[in-house]
């Protein structure tokens, strides 16, 4: 059993890391990489315009999304993975928008944890095979594995990676 959380919202360190801890379960993090590097202020704005749900005031200091301190500290016990940029669906038409969001987001979780993220999942939890453009760039990326809605799919090993 994979425990999954998806979009990078702020209570998966406050309210899950916790739980995650006194168990000793593994959490697997998918955050969109924009939403945590979107200043505080601007949050719940993104995540309006980028279908991710808030609870509008659940936070008075207005940082609905983790920040990338937080997630390094995940990163230590639990395996971080990308879930887009800007939470987009893999049925984009504009190739460049499509790149921003694939090849994108590994390279800010690269800068900011130090390490590539080895899996990958979609919005819409399409799976791999789905959509061709999209299963270009997920190799380009050099993911192993891409979560759907219905599967799992491992797509290869990359020399070096020990990390999720």
């Amino acid at each position: 059993m994979i425990l999954a959380f998806y979009n990078g919202y702020r209570d998966n360190y406050d309210v899950i890391l916790p739980l995650l801890e006194r168990h000793g379960f593994v959490g697997w993090f998918f955050p969109s990489s924009g939403f945590i590097s979107t200043p505080p202020a601007e949050q719940l704005a993104f995540a309006a315009r980028h279908t991710l749900r808030t609870v509008p005031n659940e936070y008075p200091d207005g940082r609905y999304a983790l920040s990338w301190s937080e997630l390094r500290e995940l990163d230590r016990a639990h395996v971080v993975a990308s879930h887009t940029r800007n939470h987009a669906r893999l049925s984009l038409t504009d190739t460049d928008q499509l790149q921003g969001e694939i090849l994108g987001s590994p390279q800010d979780f690269e800068k900011n944890l130090g390490h590539p993220v080895r899996a990958f999942a979609s919005q819409s939890g399409a799976a791999y095979g789905e959509q061709p453009a999209a299963d270009r760039l997920i190799e380009a990326a050099g993911y192993q594995f891409v979560f759907s809605n219905l599967k799992i799919q491992r797509l290869r090993d990359r020399p070096g990676s020990g990390r999720g």
